[in-house]
């Protein structure tokens, strides 16, 4: 599976920890990663990542 065809995905009940966060906004950055839509939990990523990569 190629992440980069991934439109959705969902943290919820996830704990991705800063290194997770760090790896998906790494991603994000990439123009070839197309994900549209992301469903994760505030409290645990508000102070990693801010969600500027999503609109």
């Amino acid at each position: 599976l190629n992440p980069s065809h991934l439109r959705e995905l969902d943290l919820s009940y996830n704990h991705p920890g800063q290194s997770g966060v760090q790896l998906l906004n790494h991603k994000l950055e990439d123009p070839n990663y197309k994900l549209e839509k992301l469903k994760y939990v505030r409290q645990i990523c508000d102070s990693i990542w801010d969600g500027s990569h999503l609109s």
